[in-house]
This record gives structure tokens, C-alpha cells and sequence, in this order.
């Protein structure tokens, strides 16, 4: 099944037909305010009830899976099926250099959700956001860009969903 990601960095307004052709629209705080029209400050664990709002913007617009990533406060997502949106807090980890942070998580993310079998969709996305957040964190803790993303193997279990 061909699936779609998005990550729309850096953030410009998109027009609305777009996001019925994203099954998985992944961004920053930052991007999402922009994309939603939202205040940046507003798209924050503290504010439960406008984090919420801005998820549902963009899956009212028919994507299937919003992940929103939020730096040292972790990452939040919901799909179209899902009520509420889920919260993974930020690995606590010494943070050296966080330019791939973003970058490694996208491609975790892709990585972990190709290979997780797809058969039950939240769980898949459970186990990708799961994964993708291991690698940002494990990038973080080292300096550059490139040299700084993980390797398949020093993520814990690897990419296949058990």
C-alpha cells in the first residue's frame, strides 16, 4: 500500500487540497503554527485543549496521522481514528547538538512505520512515533548533522514491530 509522509520543513501555508493526499503529516511546534494559523506558543503540552485543536485542524482536513514533535517536551499524535491524541515525553538524554533531531526523526519514523507490517494501524503508528523518538533522542546526544543519526542497529529491538 503506497502511503504518503509529509514533513513540510521549512513551513510555508499550504492550500487545503494537499492534506487529503497525506496519510502522515509529521512537523515541529513551529511548522505547526504556521500550517494551522496558530499561535507557536500555543502548540504546547501546557495548553492540552489547543494542542488538541491544532491535531484536529489538520486531520479535519483529511490526513490520517498528525505528529507534532515539541524539542525536550516530546512528541504528540493522533490519527483519524483515534478520540484524543497521545503524548511520548522526550527521552531524558544530554543534549550535544539537536540540527538532526527533526531529520532523524522523519526518517525513523518512515523507517519503523515500512517495516512495523501495518497491520493495526494505531499500533503501527504507536511503534513508529515509539522508534522515531528513540533515534531523534540517541541524534541529540551527538554533534553535527549527519554524523549524529543512529545507526538501524543501535536502536533497541530495531525497526521490526514484535
Amino acid at each position: 500500500m503506497l502511503q504518503t509522509v509529509l514533513n513540510p520543513a521549512p513551513a510555508v501555508p499550504l492550500p487545503d487540497e494537499i492534506y487529503q493526499y497525506v496519510d502522515h503529516l509529521i512537523m515541529n511546534e513551529s511548522e505547526a503554527a504556521i500550517l494551522s494559523g496558530q499561535k507557536a506558543g500555543d502548540i504546547d503540552v501546557r495548553y492540552p485543549s489547543k494542542l488538541a485543536a491544532v491535531l484536529q485542524h489538520f486531520l479535519s482536513k483529511g490526513v490520517n496521522s498528525v505528529i507534532i514533535t515539541l524539542g525536550s517536551h516530546g512528541v504528540v499524535y493522533q490519527t483519524s481514528q483515534q478520540s484524543s491524541y497521545k503524548h511520548i515525553p522526550a527521552k531524558t538524554v544530554s543534549v550535544v547538538d539537536t540540527t538532526a533531531a527533526g531529520d532523524t526523526f522523519v526518517g525513523g519514523y518512515a523507517v519503523a512505520w515500512a517495516t512495523s507490517g501495518m497491520g493495526d494501524y494505531d499500533a503501527s503508528i504507536d511503534f513508529a512515533v515509539g522508534k522515531a523518538n528513540e533515534a531523534a533522542s540517541l541524534a541529540v546526544q551527538r554533534m553535527g548533522a549527519q554524523s549524529s543519526i543512529p545507526w538501524l542497529d543501535e536502536i533497541s529491538g530495531g525497526m521490526h514491530q514484535p
